[in-house]
């Protein structure tokens, strides 16, 4: 990992998150796990190739996938200079499901196949296609949400051993880079449940039936932090997607979000955990619900649709003790020009508008086509903000002189 990043990257992240800014300012954008699927698959395979030791193919036992995983992991995030600040865990699978994968390498493919005799190429370009079961044609019953949403168990899912691959990211790189789990919020899992037009009927005809689905996803999503504590990560990052002004009344979020919300903070804050929680969409109506939620640290997205997220207003309406992550258009970091990403990145847009204490951040992914460089600018620019909110010019040590 580059020098700037081992100094910096765990440490200077958590001080943030405990509301005394850091220097250099931590960058760590949201959802960095898609921008980072299409380097990973390309990783694994060297990681295979050096297993393999110049044969065409490969078998592996689950120890052995488990530390290729983890090895392309940590070289994925290791693509970046300097590194982000984060990493999320992934692969909360079963050691079963590891057992037997094997590996046929040709000259331009590396076939994976899985025990379940699923296949991928991994050096093929990723198929970024995705479909969302999300329409249903009425409500579901209260009898039939025991299929629908059924009940996990932590203890049966670490008997499995879903953790071991973060257990093992834990043990090398914890010291290096906050690593973090996620869970969506309660209300989060309803269109996936309902679909999304049944959910918003719903709320007027059958709010008990969404307060059955809000009941046994917290519960499930309290099991999956256990298993996430069980591994030795002390983040957590909660996505909310489905509750903004731009899709449903402050009462209706007050009703169905806001307690179950209030709820898995404060477990998760009473379990250790460093929580970020992530609210999209319009804010009108939310700001005094996010300032009082318990969370270490609130990410908003960026202005689309209709509405914007300015980030002086969000540092006003939720104080100075709550750390804010940044909300820079990802557009601008896909576009550049290298001076514009530095610009949006230091005060004229975000550091200064925001107060601190303050993250770096994307407030949307970062989309596929935006070349690694300008990623790449909108970290140095992170590192290179002051005290003072002045961006320095990098040189071509960035720590140079710490």
């Amino acid at each position: 990992m580059s020098r700037l990043g081992s100094v910096w990257r765990r440490e200077h992240l958590v001080q943030t998150l405990r509301g005394h800014q850091a220097y250099p300012v931590p960058c760590a954008t949201l959802y960095i796990g898609l921008y980072t699927a299409h380097i990973f698959p390309l990783k694994l395979a060297e990681a295979y190739a050096e297993l393999a030791g110049g044969e065409s193919e490969l078998t592996l036992g689950a120890e052995q996938e488990l530390d290729a995983r983890v090895e392309a992991w940590v070289r994925t995030y290791e693509s970046f200079d300097p590194p982000f600040a984060w990493m999320p865990v992934r692969d909360w699978m079963a050691v079963a499901a590891l057992d037997g994968v094997r590996v046929r390498f040709s000259e331009d493919n590396c076939l994976r196949v899985a025990p379940d005799d699923s296949r991928q190429d991994l050096l093929a370009p990723l198929d970024t296609a995705a479909t969302w079961p999300w329409e249903r044609e009425s409500p579901p019953s209260l009898d039939s949400l025991e299929e629908l949403v059924p009940l996990v168990d932590a203890e049966t899912l670490i008997a499995d051993g879903c953790h071991e691959m973060a257990r093992r990211l834990v043990a090398r790189c914890d010291a290096q880079v906050w690593l973090r789990g996620a869970i969506g919020s309660p209300y989060d899992s309803l269109p996936g449940v309902l679909g999304f037009a049944v959910m918003m009927a719903a709320m007027r005809r059958d709010p008990v039936v969404i307060e059955a689905v809000i009941e046994r996803t917290l519960h499930n999503c309290l099991e999956r932090a256990k298993l996430i504590k069980a591994s030795g990560v002390r983040g957590i990052f909660i996505e909310e997607c489905c509750a903004s002004s731009d899709l449903i009344s402050e009462a209706d979020y007050c009703r169905f979000a806001v307690p179950s919300d209030y709820q898995l903070v404060a477990e998760l804050k009473a379990m250790g955990f460093d929580v970020l929680f992530h609210m999209t969409g319009g804010i009108e109506g939310r700001l005094p619900h996010l300032r009082e939620l318990g969370a270490d640290g609130i990410a908003l997205e960026d202005g689309k649709k209709g509405f914007e997220v300015d980030v002086g207003r969000v540092r006003k309406e939720l104080g100075a003790e709550i750390t804010l992550w940044g909300n820079i258009n990802p557009v601008i970091i896909r576009d550049g020009p290298r001076e514009r990403i530095a610009a949006e990145v230091q005060e004229q847009e975000q550091f200064e508008q925001a107060g601190r204490p303050f993250v770096v951040s994307c407030g949307s992914p970062l989309t596929l086509d935006t070349p690694i460089e300008n990623v790449n600018m909108m970290l140095q620019a992170a590192a290179a903000l002051t005290e003072q909110g002045a961006y320095q010019q990098m040189q071509s040590s960035p720590n140079e002189g710490e």
